[in-house]
């Protein structure tokens, strides 16, 4: 039997200094969303939002609708020329579609990637490609639901993401990772230049499932965005966060990552109760600023053969304070 945690660590000091706030680059202000709306389903090879023939029920979408995207247009590249729009959900259930926001900026309270089926049948993998826009999700993002799901979400260079507003006005939550997954999954979410997030909780892989042969993978990768950046999480930060669950959480230098504050702390758990998974549970910061307050900290904590990586030796400053419970590769399976 094998368990280990890594944890590496560079310039973290014990004082923390407020991020500048013209470092968090997009800033954006959700309308509020109501509910009773229409839901219209996309129905043509390829097109603009504006024209109602391609949904159904027509005519085209209007604030507070609901829009889904599944089997029908997977291939071909969808324009939202609808200035201003903002959606209730924005859902893809299958299939592999492009939108091109043209310039816009698109604001959805919810956002869904399901993919259900998609690990073991090609044709139910749900992919959602965005370009040329802003992409503004308010309340919640969620990627890979049900049993088996594949699910991707791929935002180009010229793509800006923004989850939440601000501190204080946040996104409930951020899960890469299915809600009621019971067997294998993968989930995949690659930004371009452009990624802010302030969320109450994130959770990157899980299984959903209670059995080791239910593995699920999730990756969320800012590898390649270059403009200040920060993701700013209030209470939980969870990767490979369930029974058969791993995950990578991987940053470029021009990514803050905050966990909790000093008068609310979070927690932080990497590879929590894994079970043969496999495959390590990472966190990777490169030269950004790394802030946790935490009342735990729990690095390859679980069952048979946790595996955990928190590496931050190339930070340029931040604090690691934790006042609760710490611990580093930790077998509760004897």
């Amino acid at each position: 039997m094998m368990f280990d945690a890594t944890i590496v660590h560079g310039n973290l000091g014990r004082q923390a200094s407020a991020i500048c706030a013209a470092a968090l680059g997009l800033l954006l202000f959700l309308n509020p969303l109501v509910g009773g709306a229409a839901t219209q389903t996309w129905n043509a090879a390829s097109g603009n939002w504006s024209a109602g023939a391609n949904w159904t029920p027509s005519p085209a979408p209007v604030n507070n609708d609901s829009v889904v995207f599944s089997s029908i247009g997977s291939g071909g590249i969808n324009t939202e020329n609808l200035v201003g729009l903002w959606l209730n959900t924005f859902n893809v259930e299958r299939g592999e579609h492009t939108t091109d926001l043209g310039g816009n900026t698109l604001t959805t309270a919810t956002l869904r990637i399901e993919g259900a089926g998609g690990n073991t049948n090609v044709d139910l993998k749900a992919v959602l490609n965005i370009t040329n826009g802003t992409l503004a999700v308010g309340t919640l993002l969620d990627m890979g639901i049900g049993d088996r799901p594949d699910a991707v979400l791929s935002l180009a260079p010229d793509v800006a993401f923004q989850l939440g507003s601000s501190s204080a006005n946040r996104a409930s939550l951020f899960r890469l990772g299915p809600s009621t997954a019971t067997w294998p999954n993968q989930v995949f979410f690659t930004a371009g230049n452009s990624f802010n997030a302030y969320v109450t909780n994130m959770t990157i892989g899980s299984s959903g499932g209670t059995s080791a042969s239910r593995d699920g993978y999730g990756r969320l990768d800012l590898s390649s965005v270059v403009n200040p950046a920060v993701i700013d999480v209030s209470s939980s930060l969870r990767i490979g966060a369930s029974q058969g669950g791993a995950g990578d959480l991987i940053l470029s230098d021009a990514v803050d990552l905050k966990i909790g504050s000093e008068s609310a702390r979070g927690l932080l758990y990497i590879s929590y109760y894994p079970q043969s998974v496999g495959i390590p549970s990472r966190l990777l910061l490169e030269q950004g600023r790394f802030d946790a307050y935490l009342g735990s900290l729990q690095v390859g904590d679980g069952y048979n053969s946790p595996s955990g990586v928190l590496y931050a030796a190339q930070c340029t400053g931040g604090i690691l304070d934790v006042t609760g419970t710490v611990r580093i590769a930790y077998s509760q399976g004897g």
